[in-house]
């Protein structure tokens, strides 16, 4: 899930409210949420990953693991794509896990960033939920998802 940061806690509460609860939700909103976390625990033990586009983009411990795990390469679906076929690594690349779902809450603010529509393409997915109150989907940005 893609939210933005003051709807984390109404989607928590309201996927413990209508999902089984035993429901496994891991939070990744700063540094310090990757202390203790690696690829295979992240996927296989939390059933739901909630993050924002500004963690994603901005927090500076992240960016500085994707970049060291890429080997300075930049961050595109090929170079993704290739560290993901090495072995041996551990780093909780989230862009690098082809998830069920992908949900972006206020999808139209998407639209309007190109680095979070370019982001966005990163990730691997079977679907792509866009969720907003106020729906643009005449944009070339919307065409484009």
């Amino acid at each position: 899930l893609f939210l933005p940061l003051n709807l984390i806690s109404q989607w928590v509460h309201e996927i413990q409210k209508f999902l089984r609860p035993e429901i496994r939700i891991y939070k990744i909103l700063g540094v310090q949420d990757l202390k203790g976390i690696d690829m295979n625990k992240l996927c296989t033990e939390y059933d739901i990953v909630i993050t924002t586009f500004y963690f994603v983009r901005f927090c500076r411990g992240y960016t500085d693991m994707v970049d060291s795990a890429l080997g300075g390469r930049p961050r595109t679906r090929a170079s993704i794509s290739c560290w993901c076929r090495q072995k041996n690594h551990s780093e909780p690349v989230l862009e690098a896990v082809h998830w069920r779902r992908i949900i972006v809450d206020e999808i139209h603010h998407t639209f309007d960033r190109q680095r979070d529509m370019r982001l966005l393409q990163l990730f691997s997915s079977d679907a792509l939920w866009g969720l907003s109150g106020t729906p643009v989907l005449d944009t070339e940005q919307a065409q484009i998802l």
